[in-house]
């Protein structure tokens, strides 16, 4: 028997934990869109963006605040009609504006269990989890009693990232004649 203050704390701190890691990898996917410039605006480069060992995996940088971060972007040609001819312009793109881009959160977990509850002598609930009375070999089910449920969605992009697309996208429609 465990005191069920303990294990609401250790659920508790078990869905901050996979919170925060959702959260860190939605950060993470902003690195894909800009990279970190020095003084001058040259590239700092990372050492691991080397694959000297073969490897296809991209390792993650950590995006660091107080950086200053420029956006990777691709030259495109757009075609721009004139009066009896059609010209080509070239028009650096934001890789952020050509990317949908969500923010995924935990929404809500659920933890459902069978469990024996008693009290012990200082008046503190106690529990012991309910041992499960299906045989796993005659009905195919887990014996497991406990079922987890964790929902992660994606959500709206938060105000200011948005701001940063936005102004991107304004950017790039400036540089597209007509």
């Amino acid at each position: 028997m465990i005191k069920f203050e303990s294990l609401v704390r250790a659920i508790h701190k078990s869905i901050n934990d996979a919170a925060k890691s959702v959260e860190a990898d939605g950060i993470r996917h902003l690195e894909k869109f800009f990279y970190q410039v020095d003084e001058k605006g040259e590239p700092i480069p990372d050492e691991a963006d080397d694959h000297t060992d073969g490897s296809q995996h991209q390792p993650v940088r950590e995006f660091k605040t107080g950086g200053r971060y420029q956006p990777k972007t691709v030259s495109m040609e757009f075609p721009v009609r004139k009066e009896d001819s059609v010209e080509i312009v070239e028009v650096e793109v934001p890789l952020i504006v050509l990317s949908p881009i969500s923010t995924p959160k935990v929404t809500q977990a659920k933890f459902t269990a069978e469990m024996n509850v008693s009290s012990d002598k200082e008046g503190n609930i106690q529990v012991d989890f309910a041992k499960s009375q299906k045989s796993w070999l005659k009905s195919g089910e887990p014996v497991g009693n406990t079922r987890i449920e964790l929902t992660i969605e994606a959500s709206e992009s938060p105000e200011g990232l948005q701001k940063v697309i936005d102004g991107y996208e304004r950017a790039l429609r400036a540089q597209i004649p007509g």
